[in-house]
């Protein structure tokens, strides 16, 4: 009986041929195709086949219902998305533009209710200090709207903050009751005592009174014209008592820096 050897192949060997094969065989075998593919009808033929593989690819693309569906409602979904982003903008600014218009109304019709209910004349102020003198308005009611020098300028029904000192065709000048040449003569409303105030500069005004001259903090200075006015309160006294007087100093009913709006007292009709 004859007995049978099996070879095994040489290690070394194999490995050597694994390593031609890697660093020689492929590489010229990718180069070969790549030869035919750019040279050759071969080379066509595997275009070719390339072709039919990414056309194949575009039929399935088109025949598989979800994958289109997915694609094409995503896109819708961005598409309604930036439209929805949209609208939200442009009604936060109609919003805006709402309210910005709501505010504005509400506080015309808080100024134009404290118009006082005689026939008097109703203006805008246009500047104030500093674009003017201090102590001084310009509204936009003139000559033309009726308006005189010496006419008495309200903030509201019965607050009185001035006259009118310079008239122009359109515009006039207002002159606060607290500027430096502005002489004032009204009396106490609590106890019907007169006195004389006047203007000392940026919204204050003064008085001097005997030491014993009935009057306290918080006191309302009215005047009397047409109807009785307010002209002014007082915020503080000091007292000298070596000459028996006391310097009283008041401000003015309303704050100018608040007001956007007064009303002008005509001059009264003469009557028939």
């Amino acid at each position: 009986m004859k007995t049978i050897y099996q070879l095994k192949p040489n290690e070394n060997r194999k490995n050597r041929l694994a390593d031609v094969r890697n660093r020689f065989v492929l590489p010229i075998g990718i180069l070969v195709i790549t030869i035919l593919i750019s040279s050759s009808s071969l080379g066509q033929s595997v275009v070719g086949l390339f072709y039919s593989v990414i056309k194949v690819g575009n039929q399935l693309y088109e025949n598989v219902p979800f994958v289109p569906k997915f694609v094409s409602d995503r896109s819708d979904l961005v598409k309604e998305n930036k439209n929805l982003f949209e609208e939200i903008e442009r009604l936060r600014l109609e919003l805006a533009d709402y309210e910005t218009v709501a505010e504005e109304n509400g506080r015309l019709y808080a100024e134009l209710g404290l118009r006082p209910k005689t026939d008097f004349i109703g203006a805008k102020i246009v500047a104030k200090s500093p674009q003017v003198t201090l102590d001084t308005i310009l509204i936009d009611k003139g000559d033309a709207d009726g308006i005189k020098k010496g006419n008495i300028v309200l903030a509201s029904d019965r607050v009185m903050i001035g006259k009118v000192a310079e008239v122009s065709n359109n515009d006039s000048i207002v002159a606060l009751s607290s500027i430096s040449s502005s002489v004032l003569y009204g009396y106490v409303e609590r106890t019907g005592e007169p006195l004389s105030v006047e203007g000392i500069g940026g919204g204050g005004m003064r008085s001097r009174v005997p030491i014993d001259f009935d009057i306290n903090e918080t006191d309302k200075i009215v005047f009397e014209g047409s109807q009785i006015f307010l002209a002014g309160t007082v915020a503080s006294m000091e007292e000298d008592r070596a000459v028996g007087f006391k310097e009283v100093f008041l401000s003015l009913p309303a704050s100018v820096a608040k007001i956007r709006f007064v009303f002008v007292e005509p001059d009264q009709k003469s009557p028939n």
